[in-house]
């Protein structure tokens, strides 16, 4: 163990057993399988390389816990690592656990020591030491699902405090190199971390839906400007937005280098849905599951239906741009807005975008590929207020703003894969190309039909374009391993309909 630490252990013992969740083994085994049979999703269909998993008290967090470890119940790990924060060491740097075994009611489990060896190969910022461990339970309360779900997978762990873009991105990239040096072993990361804490139910509910569809687009840069973001706002008691930020945002970090592209949503409550929850003080608990890129000779099956018309009548597209600007105008007065219509057709699953203009100019452009669990509606009115307040490539929207914008929404069909760009119609499709960067990173960017008819594009200035917004090299779409998919949109926007009324708002 002298490559570690000076202060190393050969058992990590259990400190929360009998308090966060039973202490019998029998009675913990029953509840962790409980949590397991309710959770209403299935194991996936594809290779999953992260989830986001709480570690509150089980009475709290074991149901969410549940869907995580569920949708993951099929991928056969031989290695559980398992990111986390400490809550009582500030940690400079990633510490990861230098101990032989862990210990829970349910037994111990065997820490695979050379994937930590692997993580601390190249020194600072990853180091090791047991001491943070041995009074954290952030690692520990997600034990026994790993023990249950997995009883042959061994576990390594890694605690971050300090969330600095940075220090995360270091971090992940070195999570990812060691993954990579360990091609046969097949290691799914569990981030453990909670949501919003302390603030009213309503607000821990918008605020943390919120924050996991930012989780959903696997964007560092955006992730990191809505924990700031959300967590500004003292008056409504919101302590933080996600205690597990940093462990959070150095595994999407990873997730890039290792090729992901999809993100979910599983699940969402907060404290204040269990039988006897405080609903004006809460603490919120989110499942999400991060999906490994496919491998480069592999063909991803298409999506179906890619030239499917939406049913949207005039109404509906009229009561989405006013969903749409009073999301705008509520994430501006830092005021809370929940839409709801009775109008079936708004309640699909499918993907958005949300263009914000200024008298013609590009004031925001953030979307979605898929809902998650969000309808049409609650998806609008998301993806308007990111829209904004947190496309990095402009100032946030002002209210004075207001009566200039014009809102354009974009409802996406399912994505193809393209196999020739001969297939690509200009006009017909937007692109979404994925490569990899001349530093090997890999990244993704995305042009709406529409921009490629604005900018009289061709193909080949259509397909450079993109490249170049997903800051790639203007032409690595003719690299082989280079992804290209198209997608149609129904667009539709202020400008269709007479200007809105905006003084309504205002008033």
């Amino acid at each position: 163990m002298d490559p570690f630490s000076t202060h190393t252990v050969d058992v990590i013992k259990p400190v929360v057993a009998g308090r966060f969740y039973p202490g019998d083994p029998a009675e913990l085994a029953r509840d962790v399988q409980r949590y397991l049979d309710e959770a209403e999703t299935e194991p996936s269909k594809k290779p999953v390389l992260a989830v986001l998993s709480p570690h509150a008290g089980y009475v709290f967090s074991g149901p969410v816990a549940g869907y995580s470890f569920r949708h993951v119940q099929n991928q056969n790990p031989d290695t559980v690592l398992i990111a986390a924060l400490s809550h009582h060491f500030s940690l400079d740097g990633g510490c990861v656990l230098p101990a032989k075994q862990i210990e829970t009611p349910l037994g111990r489990i065997a820490v695979d020591l050379r994937l930590t060896t692997k993580l601390l190969d190249q020194g600072p910022p990853i180091f090791a030491d047991a001491e943070p461990f041995l009074t954290e339970h952030s690692v520990e309360v997600n034990l026994p699902f790993v023990q249950t779900v997995f009883p042959n997978a061994m576990a390594a762990a890694i605690l971050i405090s300090r969330a600095d873009e940075s220090l995360c991105r270091k971090i992940g990239q070195r999570i990812a190199q060691a993954l990579r040096s360990l091609p046969e072993r097949r290691v799914l990361i569990v981030i453990s971390s909670d949501m919003s804490h302390y603030p009213p139910y309503d607000v821990a509910n918008r605020i943390d839906k919120e924050m996991l569809a930012s989780l959903e687009t696997l964007d560092p840069a955006s992730i990191s400007s809505d924990l700031d973001r959300l967590g500004r706002d003292a008056s409504k008691n919101v302590h933080c937005v996600m205690c597990g930020g940093s462990a959070m945002l150095s595994v999407v970090e990873a997730a890039r280098e290792l090729g992901a592209r999809e993100a979910r949503t599983l699940c969402y409550r907060n404290s204040g849905d269990a039988s006897f929850g405080d609903s004006h003080r809460v603490v919120g608990y989110g499942s999400l599951a991060i999906y490994a890129g496919e491998k480069e000779d592999d063909d991803p099956p298409e999506e179906e239906n890619q030239s499917e018309e939406f049913d949207l009548t005039h109404e509906d597209k009229r009561t989405l741009l006013d969903i749409a600007r009073r999301s705008v105008y509520a994430v501006l007065r830092k005021e809370s807005y929940e839409p709801f219509t009775d109008r079936p057709n708004l309640k699909i699953h499918t993907g958005i975008f949300v263009t914000l203009k200024n008298h013609g100019e590009l004031r925001g452009c953030l979307g979605r590929f898929d809902s998650g669990d969000l309808p049409l509606e609650q998806l609008t009115a998301v993806m308007a207020a990111q829209s904004a307040t947190h496309d990095i490539r402009f100032k946030p929207v002002s209210l004075l703003e207001i009566p200039d914008i014009d809102i354009q929404i974009s409802v996406l069909t399912p994505r193809r894969r393209v196999k020739d760009v001969s297939e690509i119609e200009v006009g017909r499709h937007g692109l979404q190309i994925m490569g990899r960067s001349s530093f090997g990173i890999v990244r993704s960017g995305t042009l709406l039909p529409q921009v490629a008819v604005e900018q009289k594009w061709n193909v080949k200035e259509f397909l450079n374009a993109t490249c170049v917004k997903a800051g790639l090299d203007a032409e690595t779409w003719k690299d082989p391993h280079t992804e290209i998919w198209t997608y149609e949109a129904l667009v539709f926007g202020d400008l269709d309909f007479n200007p809105p009324p905006y003084a309504e708002l205002t008033s």
